[in-house]
């Protein structure tokens, strides 16, 4: 039954598109020194616990720092801030 009425709730939602933020400019926005090294290796494939290994903080840091990155490019999510900092030339991707 529970399953039933949540899966109701959520047909009722429309979808939420989550888009860079048109707020900022590209030209102005940036990131940090931080937020730009843990969405490097996050696009790398490594987890919180193995950036903060990299870098020399603490797991918490680095999450803080790609809270900070999702907000400031207006995304929710490592993936989605891994891809909007490519497209907008805030990340260099090497093959």
């Amino acid at each position: 039954m529970r399953i039933l009425a949540h899966s109701s709730r959520c047909a009722n939602r429309s979808p939420v598109r989550h888009t860079i933020s048109s707020a900022i400019p590209p030209a102005v926005l940036h990131l940090s020194d931080r937020q730009a090294a843990c969405l490097k290796w996050s696009a790398a494939g490594k987890t919180s616990w193995e950036t903060s290994r990299i870098l020399g903080v603490s797991e918490s840091t680095v999450n803080f720092h790609l809270r900070n990155a999702c907000n400031r490019l207006g995304v929710r999510g490592r993936r989605a801030a891994v891809v909007a900092a490519l497209r907008l030339g805030l990340l260099e991707f090497k093959a």
